[in-house]
C-alpha cells in the first residue's frame, strides 16, 4: 500500500511540475515541418506529371514522324 501511494505521489508531483517551456515553439516547428514536406510532395507530384507527359509527347512524334525524328528533336522537345 505505501509503495503504491509512493508512486502515485511521485507521478502526481511529475505532473503538477511538468512544464514544457518549449511547447509553442515546437509545434511551430513542426508545422513548418508539414508544409515543407507537403510542398515538396506537391513539386514531385508535378514534376513527375510533366515528366510523364515530355514522354508522352516524345512517343507521339515518334509515331507521326517515324524516320524524319531524330534524337535531336526529341532532346528539343524535351528541354522546353
Amino acid at each position: 500500500m505505501e509503495e503504491e501511494f509512493i508512486k502515485d505521489l511521485k507521478r502526481r508531483l511529475k505532473e503538477m511540475y511538468d512544464i514544457d517551456i518549449l511547447k509553442e515553439e515546437r509545434e511551430e516547428l513542426l508545422a513548418k515541418c508539414e508544409k515543407e514536406k507537403q510542398a515538396a510532395i506537391e513539386e514531385g507530384i508535378e514534376k513527375g506529371k510533366i515528366e510523364a507527359l515530355r514522354k508522352d509527347v516524345s512517343k507521339l512524334l515518334l509515331t507521326k514522324f517515324k524516320d524524319v525524328y531524330t534524337p535531336q528533336m526529341k532532346d528539343t522537345w524535351l528541354c522546353q
